[in-house]
């Protein structure tokens, strides 16, 4: 997650922008190894959605709290289908609370993404451009 991943991180290994995926290289026993950055590759701060400026000087922008880590992870576990959440939580009124914040965010944002794609295909057409 993006939210979590260190500039200084990015600096030294290959993610994926915007999600702060990271890229691995499979070795021949099967395990993955992260992708060095190479020597004098700049890293895309330009496309990172944490870096207003362009820097990484904006690192701690758009971070989030470690306790707020494990909310997102198990709110997104509750939300697959299969999973059970843990006893202590099923009638938490806090976390039920929560949960609820959280996954207005999460489709807030999905739906923000979708509606910023469907606006460039509409100006693509628009324009005469596939």
């Amino acid at each position: 997650m993006l939210a979590q991943l260190d500039c200084t991180e990015c600096q030294r290994h290959v993610y994926k922008i915007p999600w702060g995926v990271p890229d691995y290289d499979e070795r021949p026993d099967g395990t993955l190894n992260l992708i060095e950055r190479p020597v004098g590759a700049e890293p895309p701060c330009h496309e990172c959605p944490k870096s207003v400026k362009g820097g990484p000087d904006y690192d701690g922008l758009y971070s989030i709290s470690n306790e707020n880590a494990m909310l997102l992870e198990i709110c997104k576990r509750a939300d697959s289908p299969g999973y059970v959440l843990p006893d202590h939580l099923q009638n938490d009124p806090l976390f039920a609370e929560r949960y609820a914040i959280v996954m207005k965010i999460i489709h807030d944002g999905e739906r923000a993404i979708d509606n910023d794609n469907l606006a460039s295909e509409l100006a693509r057409l628009i324009m005469g451009r596939r």
